[in-house]
């Protein structure tokens, strides 16, 4: 059984929730369960007591979790062992962030990095789900990750900076007035957003029914541009990260401010389990010094 499947089931079992578990995992849950009824299948017993909220080890399920625990112990000390035995001019670091990474200044970290330490540096982008795949996977040796999410405690973070969520609206809408609007002003508006099922996505549907609403959403892209675009039209309203839109300039959308405040954090994050070397060792530093000079003077980015 591949040692992806078995990653699958650790986390279900961690989790105890299909849709949750999918999301960490970054994919579908279709593709969580199908996977989990192939390992059931392979074994020919059920590992999980289900219910239509939550799912729960059997007792076949707690024996195979300690030796699917240990496989994948194994797999990571394997290629550990692998890493450690490869030429220092052979390395390189793999920097893994988020799509809008230049909006956070990471972009330019990564090249102050590079030109003062004579580092090669290999960056990835992905949402936050897929890096935090490809950290527990060692695809990556770090990763810049908006809302973490570390269920199992394996990873180390270092807080990088925070936004604020803002209200996108069109120009000549009414609430284009305020000065700042509550979540629940906005229960009667078709929204647009990104990515369905993204965790941007996830985050904007969880804070309106906190509000006591589900959002009518009517369009879902990745390209900010495109849902400025469906604003601008008159279309609908968005939820968006202040740092996405602070270089906007079209003069057909307003940014409001959410009241009260709704803050994210982008963390910088590494597998517990990797021991570190001189170039790993050498970003760190660097990365800790520069944040704080930025507390120092009060410099967000």
């Amino acid at each position: 059984m591949e040692t992806e499947y078995l990653n699958n089931f650790v986390t279900l079992a961690k989790i105890g929730n299909y849709t949750e578990a999918a999301d960490y995992l970054f994919i579908s849950q279709s593709t969580l369960s199908k996977r989990i009824n192939k390992l059931e299948s392979s074994l020919g017993v059920a590992l999980f007591n289900r219910s239509t909220k939550y799912v729960e080890l059997n007792e076949f399920g707690k024996i195979y979790l300690k030796y699917a625990q240990h496989i994948l112990s194994l797999e990571e000390q394997c290629l550990k062992e692998i890493k450690s035995k490869l030429p220092s001019e052979n390395r390189k670091l793999t920097i893994g962030a988020i799509p809008s990474m230049s909006r956070y200044g990471i972009t330019e970290l990564i090249s102050e990095f590079m030109k003062s330490e004579n580092i090669s540096v290999h960056v990835m982008t992905g949402q936050s789900g897929k890096l935090e795949k490809m950290l527990l996977n060692q695809e990556c040796d770090f990763a810049f990750i908006r809302q973490v999410h570390d269920f199992n405690h394996q990873f180390v973070k270092q807080k990088y900076t925070v936004d604020r969520l803002v209200a996108l609206v069109p120009k000549e809408h009414y609430l284009s007035e305020f000065d700042s609007l509550s979540i629940s002003q906005l229960k009667n508006e078709p929204f647009v957003l990104q990515p369905e099922n993204s965790r941007p996505y996830n985050y904007c549907l969880s804070i309106c029914k906190q509000n006591g609403f589900t959002p009518n959403v009517i369009f879902t892209d990745s390209q900010i541009d495109n849902i400025l675009e469906f604003v601008s039209k008159g279309m609908g309203i968005s939820l968006l990260m202040k740092k996405l839109v602070s270089h906007l300039e079209d003069n057909k959308v307003q940014v409001i401010e959410i009241s009260p405040p709704i803050m994210t954090e982008v963390t910088f994050c590494y597998n517990k389990s990797i021991a570190l070397n001189d170039h790993q060792r050498k970003f760190i530093q660097f990365l800790k010094k520069k944040i704080k000079k930025f507390e120092t003077t009060s410099k967000i980015y």
